[in-house]
């Protein structure tokens, strides 16, 4: 298990970490080499976690009645199997994590733009979707901050991300030590924050912090997390938003 002071995030190691992309290149991600001091890694590299090396043939994702196989068209190998016994594993042995930063039409982490074809052959897409390890990632925690290196060249993705990012970080660490009085003054100070995301959660918020149902702590903490999630559900509209209305 990670202990640290910072927040814990799950990345695509092909991320300015290492040189694993399946032409042997690393990506170049300004907005990620800045967040490295602030910011405890897990690097992942899905498709060598299933056996494929670097550099290596591409893989993309086939779509066949209804189900997903990942394949490597040149080789006709199909990596499905592997892929899902890594995502199993990784997921299983994942104790501690507050987000996670995927990189962008990857057949393994793409989280939306990933290109999902009908065959192996030179033939055009069907759709976008998630890859595999995107996919499972958004899946298990619909709750906490993902997103890919192209989204985060927008600032107010950006902003979000990382508002949200702390704040998951911050409600984790009042779970590892909870207390009633601890809890009252986790909302307090954020109370401001909230507010600008969703006024009716806040309301909520402070009335389960408040106690005044007096409920046990674990009740009262069991409740209050599901709206503390929905706070951060969407990005707050700001003056400029609006003006532009």
């Amino acid at each position: 298990m990670i202990v640290s002071a910072k927040p814990v995030v799950v990345i695509s190691k092909c991320l300015e970490f290492d040189k694993c992309r399946y032409n042997g290149e690393i990506i170049s991600s300004p907005e990620v080499a800045r967040l490295k001091p602030l910011l405890n890694f897990i690097t992942i590299c899905p498709e060598m976690e299933t056996g494929l090396s670097v550099p290596r043939h591409p893989v993309r994702i086939i779509s066949h009645e209804k189900k997903h196989r990942l394949l490597q068209p040149d080789t006709g190998r199909d990596i499905t199997s592997a892929m899902n016994a890594f995502l199993d594993t990784f997921f299983a042995k994942l104790q501690v994590v507050d987000g996670f930063i995927l990189k962008e039409k990857s057949p393994s982490c793409g989280t939306r733009k990933t290109k999902i074809y009908p065959g192996p052959g030179k033939v055009p897409p069907l759709a976008l979707g998630a890859g595999f390890f995107g996919s499972a990632a958004l899946k298990r925690f619909p709750h906490l901050p993902i997103e890919s290196e192209e989204r985060l060249t927008d600032s107010s993705i950006k902003e979000h991300f990382l508002t949200r990012l702390f704040a998951v970080f911050r409600f984790r660490l009042l779970k590892q030590s909870p207390s009633f009085s601890r809890l009252e003054d986790f909302q307090a100070r954020h109370k401001p924050l909230f507010m600008a995301y969703n006024r009716e959660e806040t309301l909520i918020l402070e009335d389960i912090a408040a106690n005044r149902k007096k409920k046990p702590l674990a009740e009262a903490l069991a409740e209050y997390e599901p709206h503390f999630y929905k706070v951060f559900a969407k990005i707050p509209h700001t003056s400029k938003d609006l003006l532009s209305r």
